[in-house]
């Protein structure tokens, strides 16, 4: 979605499909042009807490949205990377890649 030409803006919209809660402990965005790496940014646990309100935790089945963006003022971006990693309820590690595609940089 664009707004103007100063910053793009989507809404990112994580669901736990597995039947086991998540306690989200870190979630990277990288952001290419191409395969050149252009940009990164890395939200520790005291931001997804914020995020994933009230108790920073994604329930079994539960949903959590958040808007991320960019500014159109840096280098063309072709598409961008999301790593979120967390903890599950038994215990285990988590990773969720997720990509979205920049369909018209200008």
């Amino acid at each position: 979605m664009s707004l103007g030409k100063k910053k793009w803006s989507w809404l990112l919209v994580f669901t736990e499909v597995n039947g086991v809660g998540l306690h989200p402990k870190s979630l990277t965005f990288s952001y290419y042009n191409g395969d050149e790496l252009v940009g990164k940014a890395f939200n520790g646990e005291d931001m997804l807490r914020r995020w994933f309100a009230p108790k920073g935790y994604l329930p079994r089945y539960g949903s959590a949205q958040l808007t991320a963006g960019v500014s159109t003022l840096h280098k063309t971006r072709t598409h961008g990377i999301y790593i979120l990693v967390g903890i599950d309820d038994n215990g285990s590690v988590v990773v969720a890649e997720g990509r979205l595609d920049f369909a018209d940089w200008k």
